[in-house]
């Protein structure tokens, strides 16, 4: 036997496949971690060249179709750190490097249509009186010839599933079905470039301008605009950007390219270049504080050293962690090498995008989720190929295809937006970008102001090492906490809507002084229910087994888990009564009640709502922050959005609204995620000397552990305590927390499904703790009920986690012999952030 490809297709399907290889040896240079098109059943589809085989065990092997790349998209170490996603994570290699790709890299096997015969008028006719849908599709696919995307036609016809029409008009010998490869597509715009063979003939471009200089201006001055534009190195306008410049007609343009003065291409569409506010003052001068530059110091001797290192950097807020990052980034550029600095949210850290752009201008590429696919590919494509020497980016820039990397830094590496929930693979960024540094054999920095516990504990275990900068910069302090105590408020009847008089007092002098406030509420929309007091009835999502969401501004019921968005009702629509009520209170109602209780002490100040509904639009998160920065807005009422990357220095109060609705949640998180938020929030106050700050805490529980340690800033003593518990009821960092969840299209079956998979469980094995299936506290989401059964185990037995991952296999594979698996999708979460 001759050498084969392994090939990983990027489908959830565990098992490579092996494909013989192209007779030209030279297309197998380089060809480990190029993408491949392959045959697959009856179809095509994308795959990644793992390996070649020196000696193929199968004969008559399927050759692959197409080789689709120059170069490799994944170099060896990146699919090693694949591969360890894959073993981890328990799932295919293919869904890892299918995440680690821009979208339109994975193509697809898709159906190409050909025109058989056009209709005849009676037939028309007939198709339309029986099949209006399928006469409407038959119209279109004449039009375009076939020419048009399965996508499209669904759009265009707003059509679901085209299949059985497609088929009934290929049944009447009208059209051919054919099955072709999807080529990747990139978005292509119209543009414009000067003929030159018009500009090199003098003659001929005079005559031109003379004629219609006076008749047809906007003609010559286009001409100029083309001409200065190619001389400056740009050679393809854009037509948009032509039509709206210079206010010209279409018809105007195609004339002038009949006559050969302009030439037309379709390009790809450029990444914008619109001119954005920047938020970032100019820090590239600022010295380091003594605790910074130690810390900078400590990390710089293991740079020099080389190898793999792992660092956590414990920085109360505002004590300038990003300061020793870009010193750090500045450090190792500087020696020629690259550095990926991973971030939660880039579209809620615009600030910090500002502030490490402008120290390094053009050498940062930024990878976020409010780019388009074709700008994805671009940046992508530009990385590959050396052109950035830093990127920022979020969880999936964990796989950015930086080559030659010295450095990865991971920001608020507590938050759990690092963690991939749904779908697979579900991976922790942070714990991944540890793996690939270690790959790599280069240092990795975390930092936080409220570090993960898992990160503490590894740091207090020697296994990071450990920095702290325990003061803020600027000579700034850390706020007074001042916590009010709800229960007394409302039993002495001193409660204004859902504000003490304290905080309103609070809230009054910061507005009179031009000083910025902050109010923190974290749920959005105007009520988290509608009811009926009469029959009891609460609007519930078609979907999942949640009460919908009431916002008053578009006068929609929203569902925030599916997204299913109905008309709020007039009246009751079982009883019929007009008295709906609302229960409960977000964001929107938030911001409506304080700008009328403020008006009962004489100012109305600028009140904005800061949640995912004002800032959904593209740089309207930008334009907020900047106004609030400017002055112009006065107070920002909002969600955790709030608590991430805002570094505001005429902030000088905080409100929590409501800290009990995070105080009591079935999760064994809770705690920590409360500590975490509030801290970070209260972070916002007081980052400057000239701006004390103050935080003010509202809740009916003073006394409650989180809150305590808040008000006193034992941020130690509280992760002891939680560490304690944790070690007695055998929970991270203590233990692995995986979380399986059995859905199906209706309840029994998944209960069913999970308990025959608990069955293939061992129950005494050492280490291990399995609870029973449970229903969770929603337990339909997306119309699939859900049924979960946790296992709990412990890292001192099971360090690397292979004896978690061979048990879950082992029960996979007996379980997928069973027939209840045909009707249950299993989901397994390795070091899940949610029981819920």
């Amino acid at each position: 036997m001759g050498k084969s490809l392994k090939v990983a297709v990027l489908l959830p399907i565990e098992s490579t496949f092996d494909y013989s290889i192209p007779n030209d040896n030279e297309l197998l240079n380089d060809i480990i971690g190029k993408r491949v098109i392959v045959p697959f059943n009856s179809r095509y589809v994308t795959g990644v060249v793992l390996e070649i085989n020196e000696r193929s065990s199968v004969a008559d092997l399927k050759p692959i179709i197409e080789i689709l790349d120059e170069l490799p998209i994944f170099d060896s170490d990146m699919l090693n750190l694949a591969k360890w996603i894959s073993k981890y994570y328990i799932c295919s290699i293919g869904e890892v490097l299918r995440a680690a790709m821009p979208p339109n890299f994975n193509l697809n096997s898709i159906k190409e249509i050909e025109i058989i015969r056009q209709p005849t008028r009676d037939e028309i006719i007939e198709i339309q009186r029986k099949a209006p849908k399928r006469n409407k599709l038959l119209q279109l696919l004449i039009r375009t010839g076939g020419k048009i995307s399965i996508k499209s036609i669904e759009k265009e016809l707003d059509l679901r599933n085209i299949s059985p029409q497609l088929e009934a008009l290929s049944q009447k010998g009208f059209i051919q079905i054919h099955e072709a490869i999807e080529t990747q597509i990139e978005t292509k715009i119209l543009a414009l470039s000067i003929n030159p063979e018009f500009v090199n003939d003098e003659k001929k471009l005079m005559s031109y301008l003379d004629k219609y200089e006076k008749r047809f201006p906007k003609r010559t001055q286009l001409i100029s605009f083309l001409i200065t534009q190619k001389q400056n190195g740009r050679e393809f306008i854009p037509q948009n950007e032509v039509v709206n410049s210079f206010k010209i007609a279409s018809s105007t343009i195609q004339s002038m390219i009949e006559e050969g003065v302009v030439l037309q291409y379709k390009i790809n569409k450029p990444i914008s270049t619109k001119p954005r506010t920047n938020l970032a003052g100019n820090e590239t001068y600022h010295k380091l504080t003594e605790e910074q530059d130690k810390v900078f110091c400590d990390i710089m001797q293991f740079l020099e050293k080389g190898g793999f290192s792992s660092h956590l950097i414990f920085g109360v807020t505002g004590s300038g962690k990003t300061l020793v990052y870009t010193k750090l980034i500045n450090e190792v550029i500087n020696r020629g090498k690259n550095v990926l600095y991973l971030l939660p949210e880039i579209s809620l850290t615009p600030q910090l995008v500002d502030r490490v752009q402008s120290f390094f201008q053009q050498k940062v590429a930024v990878l976020h989720s409010q780019l388009s696919d074709n700008e994805r590919n671009q940046i992508f494509q530009k990385i590959q190929k050396g052109e950035y020497q830093i990127c920022m980016g979020v969880r999936s820039g964990v796989f950015a295809p930086l080559t030659n990397l010295g450095l990865i830094i991971v920001d608020e590496e507590h938050d759990q937006s690092y963690k991939q929930e749904s779908p697979a693979p579900r991976y922790n960024a942070r714990d991944t970008a540890i793996v690939r540094a270690n790959i790599l054999g280069i240092p990795i920095v975390l930092g936080s102001g409220t570090p993960s516990l898992e990160s503490w504990n590894n740091a207090k275990l020697g296994l990071y090492n450990f920095h702290t900068i325990l003061n803020r910069a600027d000579g700034a302090v850390l706020p007074k906490i001042t916590i009010v105590d709800m229960a007394t408020e409302r039993k002495e009847k001193r409660l204004k809507k859902y504000f003490s008089e304290y905080l309103l007092e609070k809230v009054v002098e910061r507005v009179h002084r031009k000083e910025g406030v902050i109010l923190f509420h974290n749920r959005r929309g105007y009520s988290p229910q509608l009811y009926c007091p009469d029959c009891g009835d609460v609007p519930m999502c078609r979907n999942c087994d949640v009460s919908l969401t009431y916002h008053k501004h578009s006068n929609k019921l929203v569902c925030h888990y599916c997204g299913f968005v109905s008309e709020s009702p007039k009246i009751c629509n079982v009883c019929g009564s007009d008295e709906i009520k609302q229960l409960g209170y977000g964001t929107e109602r938030l911001e409506e009640d304080l700008a009328e209780v403020l008006k009962e002490y004489g100012v109305e100040p600028i009140i904005k709502r800061f949640d995912r509904d004002t800032t959904s639009r593209v740089n309207a998160y930008r334009n907020l922050i900047h106004r609030f920065i400017e002055g112009d807005i006065d107070i920002l009422v909002g969600t955790q959005m709030l608590s991430k990357g805002i570094n505001i220095e005429r902030v000088s109060l905080v409100g929590i609204v409501d800290a009990d609705m995070h105080l009591f949640f079935p999760d064994f998180r809770a705690n920590e995620r409360a500590f975490q938020l509030f801290t970070q929030t209260a972070g916002r106050a007081g980052r400057k000397s000239e701006f004390p700050g103050e935080v003010i805490i509202q809740t009916s529980n003073p006394k409650h552990t989180v809150i305590q340690h808040i008000q006193n800033y034992s941020i130690q003593k509280f992760y002891e305590d939680e560490l304690a518990m944790r070690r007695q009821f055998k929970y991270p960092p203590i233990a692995r927390f995986t979380k399986l969840q059995f859905n199906a299209e209706d309840l029994d079956s998944a209960m069913r499904g999970a308990e025959e998979f608990y069955k293939l469980l061992p129950k005494n094995k050492s280490g291990f703790i399995i609870s029973k299936p449970v229903v969770p506290n929603i337990a339909r989401i997306r119309n699939y009920y859900r049924i979960q059964l946790f296992i709990k185990s412990s890292k001192k037995l099971d360090r690397s986690g292979n004896l978690l991952q061979q048990l879950l296999k082992d029960a996979i594979a007996s379980f997928q012999n069973n027939d209840i698996s045909k009707k249950v999708r299993v989901i397994i979460d390795i070091d899940s952030y949610s029981n819920m």
